[in-house]
């Protein structure tokens, strides 16, 4: 009896293994048959789009998700399966035995379950903020037919080690760094309407709560773009900061609707406003000759999606 169990045991942690890595050699060899290759050259590159370093995130962790699942649908098994083992050397194929197998396995698979669902929860708020950054793009798209350049997840690594500019709007209007931030609506505190987001200038206050580090994040990203382009470029050129808050409505400044003075200049605006807030009363703050000049750094910065 206890070979059998072994042997059962065994099976169900080698098999999966057994099953993934044959799955691999197939496909492996069935392309090396066929012999096909990519239709394009080996040093294709696309520019990035909306959200890019989350989209790979969550491709990856689609397929690791995938793989844990299945791992850990084998684990309360084989742990249950070793104590009802280790329970029949003391008390024998006794009922005793089997409760001890029962609330192993029980226990494991709790433990198991809430570990996963934590990873699933992570990957919904990565998938979350990817379209949160694709619905900002959207609304910047109308600019491109007035002479804007849009760019999206713009890859920089500065002191506190890598980060991305969601979006960065280049224009007749100026230069702007756009960070996106998407929050699920949920319960307000007393006196809030849970759909709304107040901006004083230094906060940007939440239903449920006061965020003043996504101002700073905004204004310390705008500089940072600031500084790289006097670096690429060898002029100087100012670059605003904005945050773009998708699915609230958002209010700041005083009753007469004027922007209140802010960190460093940030801006906090809805997706639907940003056009007239970019475009602002329609003074010509950067040449045709200045875009370019832009236009041509950042589209070779955000030029490294490889096949």
């Amino acid at each position: 009896m206890e070979t059998t169990a072994f042997w059962g045991l065994s099976v169900l942690v080698v098999y999966p293994a057994l099953f993934m890595g044959a799955l691999g050699g197939f496909v492996w060899w069935d392309k090396r048959k066929r012999g096909t290759r990519k239709p394009f050259g080996e040093d294709a590159k696309l520019l990035r789009m909306p959200g890019e370093h989350l989209w790979r995130r969550v491709n990856q962790k689609d397929m690791t998700e995938m793989q844990w699942t299945v791992a850990l649908m084998l684990v309360p098994i084989i742990t249950s399966g070793l104590a009802v083992q280790i329970a029949t050397r003391f008390y024998g194929k006794s009922f005793i035995t089997l409760v001890i197998g029962l609330i192993v396995f029980l226990v494991i698979m709790v433990g198991c379950v809430m570990w996963l669902a934590g990873r699933l929860e992570r990957r919904e708020r990565e998938y979350l903020g990817f379209f949160g950054e694709r619905f900002v793009a959207d609304s910047l798209e109308p600019l491109k037919v007035k002479g804007w350049f849009i760019f999206h997840d713009v890859p920089f690594a500065g002191e506190t080690g890598k980060f991305n500019v969601d979006h960065v709007a280049v224009g007749p209007g100026g230069i702007w760094a756009i960070d996106t931030k998407v929050r699920r609506r949920g319960r307000a505190r007393r006196g809030r309407d849970r759909y709304k987001v107040l901006f004083d200038g230094t906060k940007i206050s939440w239903p449920r709560w006061d965020d003043t580090k996504s101002v700073r994040q905004a204004a310390y990203r705008a500089h940072w773009l600031q500084s790289w382009l006097q670096t690429t470029t060898g002029n100087t050129y100012e670059v605003s900061a904005l945050v773009a808050i998708p699915g609230y409505k958002v209010e700041s400044g005083s009753a007469t609707g004027e922007q209140p003075p802010s960190l460093a200049g940030v801006r906090v605006a809805e997706p639907k406003d940003l056009e007239n807030v970019l475009v602002g009363h329609g003074k010509v703050v950067l040449s045709a000759e200045e875009i370019k000049t832009v236009q041509l750094q950042l589209a070779a910065k955000c030029r490294d999606v490889e096949y």
